[in-house]
């Protein structure tokens, strides 16, 4: 899906409708070829098991955006497509991983039973397959697929809505609840057999037609097919079960997975949201996932935030805004780690004296090419207007002295971009601040970065230092002074501007001035030279890396709470 909103971005619109119950985005495509279209929106794996429902899906996808087929051209253009692959995504993921015959949600019912059927309103039995949950849209699925229906798709819009489901080789009409038929069953039978004749042409492969109540074996009521015919309107609503042929053979192949971190390796972008998954689903009471927006790309930017007591006030860490310092993402993520489940008094005590909202890994779409391409870029991947170069430096595209120091070769690795904010990364992260996290609650700011070993304090752009700067040495000597204990590792401390190179746009100066956080630093990771670039820390160092910024950030944070700031 990020692959075809890149390729395709003036058709195809990434959405979610919201997280699952144990934290998963719910994700989906919209494809609008021309703009007033009346909409179709197709929902597949309500169900975990039924695999062949986001695979066809996905087909569908496919050709709708590159076929050049006439009827196929037709059919996209003629509509706007409101696409999810996976609306069951923990189920589906539980499926793969764990049960291949897994059919409901996550989400405990009782004790001993787990799942809800997200297509049922009919058994009241926990241990059922067919469990309907405890009240209607009971389940956070649910709600929010009805919910961004009725809030984001323009009213009367959608004329056709499909269930994709199987086994049943079927096209199934309203109702489920009853045999009575709907007033205009011969519309809806007119256009489920157009269906199944056109269908049949191929192959010779026969669907049933007709409605619900009728073609199974039993009723049931608080399906999503009625649901958008009754309650939406939708005058054209279909649950089509695709074919099953009972192959138990074909699931047993060998998948893939992604490896547990443990802070040997250096993880993938796949990995660590994986790892986010799985934290969020280990801690719910602590841990609440978020994203600030998506990439160029289209890649989702996700962040965790841990709350341990209510009226805290907060710590910011955002890491990887340059994608080769791997080390920092990799930091961060063992940090997370620590805050969780360490039961060292000092780390606990430091945990749960703040709010800490952390982004993992910022410049998502730098961050794959650097491992799939091109080991040690820098920058974004969003091409410049002007030249055959690609990428910004994030960390020179904020709103705070940006044109003072700019760089403006678009080919530089420390290009700035063509104006304040002008990467959706940064006006995603400067909004999301804004808008989202309570004003004047951020009382730490910290951008980490690799390899000059360094805390960096505000200013960048001048070596005039802020009125302040006696606390910031104070908490940065603190951090360092925490660090130097476990290894005897020397960090740096001092001005941006007296200890690197002059620059302007830096997240941590628009931390500090614009929002007024009053301890901002640029954390600098070590790198390693010994014939190699330094931004290739070795995998064997990273433990002991991570281990010795815990200690840093454990002084850090007992300094700021003896100057008073929380």
């Amino acid at each position: 899906m990020d692959f075809i909103i890149k390729v395709r971005p003036n058709i195809v619109t990434g959405f979610d409708i919201g997280r699952s119950y144990e934290g998963r985005l719910i994700r989906g495509l919209k494809l609008s070829f021309k703009p007033g279209k009346k909409a179709i929106f197709i929902e597949s794996n309500i169900h975990a098991r039924e695999w062949i429902t986001s695979a066809a899906c996905t087909y569908l996808i496919m050709e709708l955006l590159f076929s050049i087929n006439p009827d196929v051209r037709e059919l996209a253009e003629s509509l706007d497509w409101w696409i999810v692959p996976v609306l069951n995504v923990d189920g589906f993921v539980y499926s793969h991983e764990k049960d291949r015959l897994w059919r409901k949600s996550r989400k405990p019912a009782t004790s001993d039973c787990v799942g809800v059927d997200l297509n049922l309103k009919r058994c009241s039995d926990p241990s059922s397959n067919m469990y309907s949950g405890p009240s209607p849209e009971s389940e956070p699925e649910i709600e929010q697929l009805t919910n961004f229906i009725s809030n984001y798709i323009p009213k009367n819009s959608i004329k056709i809505y499909v269930a994709l489901h199987s086994p049943l080789q079927a096209v199934h009409l309203p109702w489920s609840h009853t045999r009575v038929p709907p007033k205009d069953y011969e519309n809806l039978l007119y256009v489920a057999n157009a269906f199944a004749e056109a269908l049949h042409t191929r192959y010779g492969t026969k669907y049933h037609c007709g409605s619900s109540a009728t073609l199974l074996s039993r009723l049931f009521s608080g399906g999503s097919k009625d649901w958008a015919y009754g309650e939406k309107n939708i005058p054209i609503a279909y649950t089509i079960e695709l074919p099953g042929k009972d192959r138990r053979n074909l699931f047993r192949k060998n998948r893939p997975t992604y490896r547990r971190l443990d802070w040997t390796f250096y993880p993938t972008l796949c990995e660590i949201y994986s790892w986010l998954d799985f934290i969020i689903k280990k801690c719910p009471r602590v841990v609440t996932g978020f994203d600030i927006g998506r990439s160029y790309e289209g890649r989702l930017i996700r962040g965790l935030k841990l709350s341990f007591k209510p009226g805290k006030k907060a710590i910011f860490i955002e890491s990887n805004i340059h994608a080769r310092e791997w080390i920092t993402s990799a930091a961060c993520t063992y940090l997370i780690m620590e805050l969780l489940f360490s039961i060292n008094p000092d780390v606990r005590e430091m945990a749960e004296s703040l709010d800490w909202w952390i982004i993992p890994i910022l410049n998502v779409d730098g961050f794959v090419y650097s491992h799939e391409k091109e080991r040690l870029w820098r920058k974004t991947r969003r091409p410049a207007t002007d030249a055959d170069c690609v990428g910004v430096d994030l960390n020179r595209n904020f709103n705070f002295k940006w044109e003072l120091l700019k760089c403006t070769d678009p080919c530089s690795k420390v290009y700035s971009g063509p104006y304040p904010h002008s990467e959706p990364e940064v006006d995603q992260l400067t909004t999301f601040i804004n808008n989202n996290i309570p004003e004047g609650s951020i009382k730490i700011y910290v951008a980490l970065h690799s390899p000059a070993q360094a805390v960096l304090t505000p200013w960048t752009h001048t070596r005039v230092l802020p009125k302040s700067y006696g606390h910031l040495i104070y908490v940065a000597n603190a951090f360092a002074d925490a660090l130097y204990r476990r290894y005897h590792t020397r960090y740096n401390c001092g001005n941006s501007a007296n200890m690197m190179k002059m620059f302007s746009g830096g997240s941590k100066d628009w931390a500090f001035s614009v929002k007024r956080v009053p301890i901002a630093y640029t954390i600098e990771l070590p790198g390693k030279g010994r014939g190699t670039p330094p931004f290739e820390l070795p995998e064997n160092e990273i433990l002991r890396t991570s281990a010795e910024m815990l200690d840093g950030f454990i002084g850090m944070v007992k300094a700021v709470k003896e100057l008073g700031y929380i």
